[in-house]
């Protein structure tokens, strides 16, 4: 053999060789990429589901206490309207009124009870 044709020989073997080695990178290369954007998108969707998760948490507590913002302004309303009465019916007992409220009291619960029964 000729020492040009080994030298020919040598260059097409190296060719060969970086061709395989390039189409080996790329594979690798390709596979790579494929598990990082496996990967992303799972981090992705994790992210989601936690910020979904959180944002379910945080308006189930605005509405708990909306809830009990809105019985405390009912129980308030309640008892100022109790005082209310209270109050009238204090007024009334200290002008001498007592026998005439007892009485539409007494007339009131009758008419009820013929109502109810």
């Amino acid at each position: 053999m000729s020492t040009q044709a080994l030298l020919d020989k040598i260059t097409a073997s190296k060719a060969e060789a970086i061709t395989a080695i390039e189409a080996e990178a790329q594979a690798t290369v390709a596979s790579i990429n494929k598990a990082t954007a496996t990967e992303v998108a799972a981090i992705e969707q994790a992210a989601k589901a936690a910020a979904e998760k959180s944002a379910a948490q945080v308006e189930r507590a605005t509405l708990a206490k909306a809830r009990q913002a809105g019985k405390l302004t009912v129980q308030t309303a309640r008892r100022e309207a109790f005082d209310a009465i209270m109050v009238a019916a204090e007024a009334e007992a200290a002008t001498g009124k007592v026998q005439q409220w007892s009485d539409a009291k007494a007339d009131l619960e009758m008419t009820l009870s013929h109502q109810l029964g």
